[in-house]
């Protein structure tokens, strides 16, 4: 008997679709919108006349050690060695509830990074420190209506400016937009970006006075068949810490293309805006600060199949020598960008939470207790990098990249601009679409500009190269 109950159910399951590839610039706009960093459009969910469930998994395994942290080989004085490494498991399902032929749901986990040597499958606390990680990433319902010209998504989603510079963020969020047939979308928005102020659990205890708020406008334009304007208005409203409020509205764009086998595009971002009793007032006592800062991408790739030449470059604002003054320059940082470093900026194999232009940030991101959702680097940042991708084989991809950095403002950096020059060879194994496998070795030369981060004397300008090898494992559904 459970068995005949069970097969039909079990049967219903498995029918999985494949998951849908995202077209190229000549797609109509669909829900989802532009992808910010490819620059194409998400496709529509298929017109289907009943419900379907589809369900999708990558499955990782990945290992990292690299010989160094802080550019000096002298013993650090209060940590556990001098080399950092780890093997950790990641899964990240996704479920996807269509709804007829116009509405879906959809939901994705991440059950990692878990650590071989610190996450226990037998821990029962969920509050010790060596319990499974599971991060909620993405929970939300899209759908259209009049005939696909008007859509909605709303929920937990992974949320972009048309840049992905200063917003690119997990958060929730409310988005409906208007289409022009193929030629132009515009949308509006509004989302709460998540902050770590106690606000109890009830709604009794809840309310809008310490929360972060984000909205605004966009719109994307094709000016060509192969040409693509996105503009949009962010405007953020910060008030979690108390006497701090911040405000801060940022016009951004992005002007994407496709030109025989060129994909290019570049990016722009400005903000301005100000800080409540940042500043120290010229007789004493705080005044507001003023925000004006700034970051822009260039990106193109070059398809010379079997070979693939890519190269970015970006930057970000940095501030005067003077903090506390009535002008701020540092930019809201999100910490993603299009770089292909896997060390000067988020390594594409597996994000270890550690790439360079987030730590050489991280103290001003912690200026501002309780957690503050971007990046704050003061001294600036510059980044430009290349990449050589060949196929030898539809099973075999090996890859070379070369980037360099430099902090843009001397004062802020140890009186010094050159970070360093990372360099990364990357062997990409594949069999079909269903196994990955990297096998990754990496040098990065620093500049006296990365003693920053040396945590034994940062005065002493350490520059000892340091180096890596990583190797990953992935299954995907």
């Amino acid at each position: 008997m459970k068995t005949r109950i069970l097969a039909p159910l079990l049967g219903s399951l498995l029918l999985l679709a494949a998951p849908a590839a995202a077209d190229d610039l000549a797609t109509p706009f669909a829900p989802g919108g532009v992808d910010p960093v490819t620059g194409r459009v998400s496709p529509p969910p298929p017109p289907l006349p009943g419900h379907r469930l589809e369900f999708h998994a990558d499955f990782q395994t990945v290992g990292l050690w690299r010989s160094d942290r802080d550019f000096t080989r002298e013993a650090p004085y209060y940590d556990h060695g001098q080399s950092a490494g780890a093997i950790a498991t990641i899964l990240t399902p996704r479920l996807t509830l269509h709804v007829g032929g116009a509405f879906r749901v959809y939901w994705e986990a991440e059950v990692g990074l878990n650590y071989w040597s610190r996450n226990s499958p037998d821990e029962q606390d969920p509050t010790a420190a060596d319990v499974f990680v599971l991060k909620q990433r993405e929970i939300f319902g899209e759908g259209t209506l009049a005939g696909g010209r008007f859509g909605f998504k709303v929920g937990y989603q992974r949320f972009l400016d048309t840049t992905g510079l200063f917003v690119n963020h997990w958060l929730g969020a409310a988005q409906a937009w208007w289409n022009f047939g193929d030629a132009a979308r515009v949308s509006a928005f509004f989302a709460q970006v998540p902050d770590n102020n106690w606000e109890g659990i009830t709604i009794h205890d809840n309310n809008f006075d310490s929360d972060i708020f984000l909205f605004g406008a966009r719109a994307d334009v094709r000016l060509a068949p192969d040409l693509r304007l996105s503009i949009a208005l962010h405007d953020l409203w910060d008030s979690h810490v108390e006497g701090k409020r911040l405000w801060v509205v940022a016009p951004n764009a992005r002007l994407a293309g496709r030109f025989g086998f060129v994909t290019a595009w570049i990016d722009g971002v400005l903000q301005y805006g100000k800080r409540e009793g940042a500043a120290v007032a010229p007789g004493g006592g705080l005044d507001d600060q003023t925000l004006l800062a700034w970051a822009w991408q260039a990106h193109a790739a070059f398809d010379l199949a079997p070979v693939v030449l890519t190269l970015n470059v970006f930057a970000t604002s940095p501030d005067d020598r003077e903090p506390g003054n009535e002008r701020d320059g540092t930019f809201l940082y999100s910490g993603k960008n299009a770089s292909a470093t896997s060390y000067l900026t988020e390594d594409e194999v597996r994000d270890w939470y550690d790439n360079l232009d987030e730590r050489l940030a991280a103290p001003g991101g912690e200026a501002t207790v309780p957690r503050f959702p971007f990046y704050l680097g003061r001294a600036g940042l510059l980044v430009g990098d290349a990449r050589v991708a060949w196929t030898v084989a539809p099973w075999f991809r090996p890859a070379l990249t070369i980037g360099v950095a430099s902090a843009l403002k001397a004062a802020n950096a140890l009186g010094n601009r050159y970070l360093g020059t990372e360099g990364v060879l990357s062997l990409e194994f594949r069999a079909g679409e269903h196994l990955v496998a990297h096998v990754v070795g990496g040098v990065f030369v620093p500049g006296k500009a990365a003693s920053v981060l040396n945590r034994v004397d940062p005065a002493a300008l350490a520059t000892d190269t340091a180096w890596w090898t990583e190797a990953s494992l992935m299954l995907r559904y």
